[in-house]
């Protein structure tokens, strides 16, 4: 009851932090997640005037992907600090929520924008929007937790370099992960043999 209390305590600074962490995941899913919904169909409407321009829009596919892979370890080192206060299910199960949230309401606008305008380019432009709102989050963020290691309590796990049983872990995600066919790929191939007709939003 303790930790509930404190969780639900909106003055605190633990839970602002968290909070606002959430708020910055759910802004940054909305995104790359409703980015993610149309790149595969985006790709295939290309018309053979524009293909000189794919490398480049690969090119920032695979930043994103990059840049998401450096993001979500340093968010969740931060929100660390924070559950010797708020405990570990409280903190990662709200910041999975706002996160899980974002990731639904993206591809639900970009659906919204291609049903009521039908050009991807259109859809991409709206998604600047909660982009924009993902940075202001991230620098209020930063501004009022310039360090985010204050607010832990009790003592933190020490860290001496990576031993056998990481590496190994870390090889078998990565052949994992590199094993996966992405919902990208799959509406790609769908959208370029024609399994599946793109309706109004096949205008690139």
């Amino acid at each position: 009851m303790t930790e509930r209390r404190r969780l639900f305590d909106f003055a605190s600074p633990a839970f602002t932090f968290v909070f606002t962490l959430g708020v910055v995941n759910l802004f940054a899913d909305v995104t790359y997640e409703g980015g993610s919904s149309i790149n595969g169909p985006f790709l295939a409407a290309l018309a053979l005037a524009l293909a000189g321009s794919w490398p480049a829009a690969a090119a920032m596919m695979l930043a994103e992907r990059v840049g998401r892979g450096i993001r979500k370890p340093t968010v969740e080192a931060m929100l660390s600090h924070t559950t010797g206060t708020l405990g570990r299910g409280w903190v990662y199960a709200l910041n999975t929520a706002l996160d899980e949230t974002g990731a639904t309401v993206g591809p639900l606008l970009v659906a919204f924008v291609l049903w009521r305008r039908g050009a991807h380019r259109v859809a991409f432009a709206w998604l600047a929007v909660p982009a924009a709102l993902a940075l202001v989050s991230l620098v209020v963020a930063r501004s009022r937790f310039p360090l985010p290691a204050r607010l832990a309590e009790g003592p933190t796990a020490t860290v001496s370099g990576f031993g056998r049983p990481f590496r190994l872990f870390a090889a078998g995600a990565a052949l994992f992960a590199a094993g996966l066919l992405s919902f990208e790929l799959i509406s790609f191939h769908l959208a370029a043999t024609g399994a599946l007709s793109p309706g109004r939003g096949s205008r690139a």
